[in-house]
């Protein structure tokens, strides 16, 4: 599961933005592809996901070029040379897989 964003809708939307990564690894040591991750392109300082069953609570905050995420704690926070505006998506890539997402909020800064 994944986050998009900053995404274009007429092309790939992982490849137009940024992909927020949110797979089952918890415990794990954090990559590029790990919970937190900008896929491909930033590992967290930290893997801060929670176990199976458990909710995890993200913020983040895109401004200009500086992209920061926090869960739990601030695992990263810097600038990113790709796009700065478009859309935010949810994306799953696995239709057996039970995510939810609640609480949602969008505010323009």
């Amino acid at each position: 599961m994944n986050l998009l964003l900053r995404s274009a809708l007429d092309k790939n939307p992982s490849f137009t933005g940024y992909e927020m990564q949110i797979p089952a690894d918890h415990g794990k040591e954090p990559t590029t592809h790990s919970t937190g991750s900008l896929y491909d392109v930033l590992a967290p300082s930290k893997n801060m996901s929670k176990s199976a069953g458990e909710w995890n609570q993200v913020r983040i905050v895109a401004k200009g070029p500086r992209i920061e995420i926090t869960l739990g704690e601030k695992i990263i926070d810097q600038e990113v040379n790709r796009s700065r505006k478009g859309y935010i998506g949810l994306q799953n890539h696995d239709d057996r897989a039970v995510v939810k997402f609640r609480n949602i909020r969008v505010t323009k800064l």
